[in-house]
């Protein structure tokens, strides 16, 4: 059952408690049933009417106090329903709707009341009631019964409220305590039955599990990162430092060899460029500035850069399709495909050739070069990879150009195709 669920039946039980004892608190604390009088009753009312009688016959209204006990004490009302002494006012509310005739019994805050009968006082008739504390249902007055009546309630209340509460807050407390503990050491375990639950505790559970689990790999993803940002840069500088000492053996020789450093440098400062742009990629730093206008002639001088490229190195470069137009933004677009289309180009042989597919959703770059193998597809666009890459390249253009796709909201999906690579660059839906 979810916590929903269970927090709504446990308010729902607590306010039957409530209402069951608000309930019995009114049926207990005002119950006056009307019915008639007992055989008992009658005869016990009788008895007393004649001994009232004769007690007002010798000593008028005085010689009832002589008849005062604790368990039963006679009440007057003359025959228009004015009281004669001392007064009740529940009897008050009764004596309009009560006849000598027909005696009745009624029940009020714990005593029994009954009458009216007849008796006669200076030959003028009277109503008598009698009020007897028998059977008696609590000694304490209404207001007192009330009191411990809404404390009992309170009570039961709060036990219930506080079992829910303990039931309710235990998975979450102990969750907040793995959270902390998940701060210092990600390898923390959940805590014992809570990813096994069935409900949001148990969701948040499996969540946090899955959460501290990619946390994991994104920290080992950095760190093996920077291992390899570290070794890469480290080849270009130590070739660099190689030359370096090449110029100080041979001075003379400077000019041939300085060509060799600024290769170095330069291929330094492309991995250097490459590994900012997919920072900002990776951290969404990149600003988009989509556009649908001007594709052909940015498509165009692309192309013509590519193809004197391509006939350099005796490969054949051709476009079919109709223009892409976007939206998306060109800078990216053109990051993407000149890392496609030159690795097409440095993997290709002469007399290779290299095609470009053009659609309204991307790009498609399919080159002559072998393929790759199937299992390894899924790796390509991971940084650093080589298993596509042409040998001496940093190894980030395809995971440049995956997280291209990505932030365009498509994909980069490379397959085997003939006897080649496809690289289809999807940048629209």
């Amino acid at each position: 059952m979810s916590l929903f669920w269970r927090i709504f039946t446990g308010f729902w039980l607590a306010l039957v408690v409530v209402a069951a004892t608000v309930g019995m608190l009114t049926h207990v604390l005002r119950e006056i049933p009307s019915s008639d009088v007992d055989p008992a009753g009658a005869a016990v009312l009788g008895r007393v009417a004649q001994v009232v009688n004769a007690q007002l016959a010798r000593d008028g209204l005085a010689g009832l106090d002589s008849l005062e006990s604790r368990r039963l004490r006679p009440y007057l009302y003359s025959m228009d329903n004015q009281p004669i002494g001392p007064r009740r006012p529940f009897l008050d509310d009764i004596a309009e709707d009560s006849e000598p005739s027909a005696p009745r019994m009624w029940i009020d805050g714990g005593r029994v009341f009954l009458g009216p009968a007849l008796v006669f006082l200076d030959d003028q008739p009277l109503k008598m009631f009698l009020v007897t504390r028998q059977p008696r249902i609590a000694q304490e007055p209404p207001e007192q019964r009330l009191f411990w009546f809404v404390m009992i309630g309170a009570l039961v209340a709060a036990v219930l409220a506080y079992g829910l509460s303990r039931h309710l807050s235990r998975p979450i407390v102990a969750l907040t305590r793995w959270a902390g503990a998940l701060g210092r050491d990600l390898d923390t375990p959940a805590p014992r039955g809570t990813t096994e639950r069935a409900d949001e505790a148990g969701n948040l559970a499996r969540e946090l599990t899955a959460m501290a689990g990619r946390i994991r790999d994104q920290l080992e993803a950095q760190r093996a990162l920077t291992r390899m940002i570290s070794h890469e840069v480290r080849s270009p500088l130590t070739r660099l430092k190689l030359v370096l000492d090449l110029i100080e053996r041979a001075p003379d020789k400077a000019g041939d060899i300085l060509p060799r450093a600024h290769q170095q440098i330069s291929a330094l400062d492309a991995l250097l460029e490459q590994m900012l742009t997919l920072s900002r990629l990776d951290a969404d730093a990149w600003v988009l500035a989509p556009t649908s206008q001007g594709w052909a002639l940015r498509i165009g001088q692309w192309i013509d850069e590519w193809r004197e490229q391509a006939q350099a190195e005796g490969i054949e470069l051709s476009v079919q399709g109709p223009t892409f137009n976007g939206p998306a933004d060109p800078a990216l677009v053109r990051i993407g495909l000149d890392n496609l289309v030159r690795n097409a180009i440095q993997l290709s042989q002469p007399g290779q050739s290299i095609q470009i597919l053009q659609s309204a959703h991307g790009f498609d770059v399919r080159d002559q070069a072998g393929g790759m193998d199937p299992t390894l597809l899924g790796q390509a666009a991971e940084p650093f990879y080589q298993g596509v890459t042409p040998s001496g390249s940093s190894g980030l253009g395809l995971a440049i150009v995956h997280r291209i796709a990505r932030v365009h909201g498509g994909q980069l999906t490379l397959t085997n195709v003939g006897d080649g690579l496809s690289a289809n660059l999807r940048l629209t839906a």
